[in-house]
């Protein structure tokens, strides 16, 4: 049924918004590709993704700020705006670490929700640009990611927008389509993901450090995660490449959660109120 939507939409949309943050043909296709390639359908991932058309921002920093919305990578962002109406961002405040009211203006208090890690901090490749756009250090010495960083009117009323979808996806995960459909030394696949590295100022990915189908799919799970990081990604990602039950569990070893994922944790529950109305559902297990 997603496709089907995702199809129609494709179908009755236009290429450019008709009002800022309104949902495009582009946009549609993304999304289409993104669910092909989670089904493992890449031919039909690599038909919708070659659909859309864009262009990468010089600077990676760039995508992210008030003073940057709605930009040519941009394909969809959730509009905010701020000034006591309803429809302000909270997430400069809930971001924030405790404490750290600087980084919000001192407007509000700060909930020290969604923190980054050590481990994220330094997995990034020296002369990575996208770690000190990403992550800061607070007045507290705690990591805190500046992605949605505002001065808010009031507690909770930021103009930052949030962006669902970047041309950058659409570029990884043509990479990812074409590597599964099957390996080539230093093919069109690495041309692709080579052009968000470059950006980022890291070297090239060459058949010699990425020698294989599988180095390649590694390369494309870190690559996603540096790219994208707290742009809710990560989760889904790491299902596609079926490796979060072990990424998951390494981490919260780390960290001392005693928090374990099982394969339970890889779908949703179904709500109950569907169970209840249909003989069609049962509850998936664990829930």
């Amino acid at each position: 049924q997603i496709i089907t939507d995702l199809i129609d939409a494709v179908n009755l949309l236009s290429n450019e918004p008709i009002r800022p943050g309104g949902a495009t043909k582009k946009a549609a296709n993304t999304l289409l590709g993104k669910v092909h390639l989670t089904l493992g359908n890449t031919t039909e991932a690599i038909t919708a993704l070659g659909e859309v058309t864009g262009s990468l921002l010089s600077n990676y920093e760039d995508n992210f700020g008030i003073e940057n919305e709605n930009s040519n990578e941009s394909l969809f962002e959730i509009q905010f705006t701020k000034g006591g109406i309803g429809e302000g961002s909270p997430y400069a405040n809930l971001f924030a670490p405790f404490g750290a009211t600087e980084l919000i203006g001192g407007v509000g208090t700060t909930a020290g929700d969604n923190l980054p890690t050590e481990d994220l901090y330094n997995s990034y490749e020296i002369g990575d640009v996208r770690r000190d756009a990403t992550l800061g250090f607070a007045s507290t010495s705690v990591l805190y990611t500046k992605k949605y960083l505002d001065t808010p009117s009031s507690n909770r009323d930021g103009e930052n927008n949030f962006i669902v979808l970047r041309y950058a996806d659409v570029v990884l995960m043509l990479a990812e389509a074409l590597n599964e459909q099957g390996y080539v030394a230093d093919g069109e696949a690495f041309d692709l993901i080579n052009s968000i590295r470059s950006r980022a100022g890291v070297s090239d990915l060459t058949s010699l450090t990425t020698p294989n189908q599988e180095a390649f799919r590694n390369a494309m799970v870190n690559e996603r995660r540096w790219e994208f990081a707290f742009e809710n990604h990560r989760w889904f990602d790491l299902i596609r490449a079926g490796r979060a039950i072990e990424v998951m569990n390494a981490h919260t070893s780390l960290t001392g959660i005693l928090e374990t994922v099982t394969s339970n944790n890889l779908v949703y529950p179904i709500p109950q109120s569907q169970i209840n109305t249909s003989d069609l559902f049962t509850q998936n297990p664990g829930y």
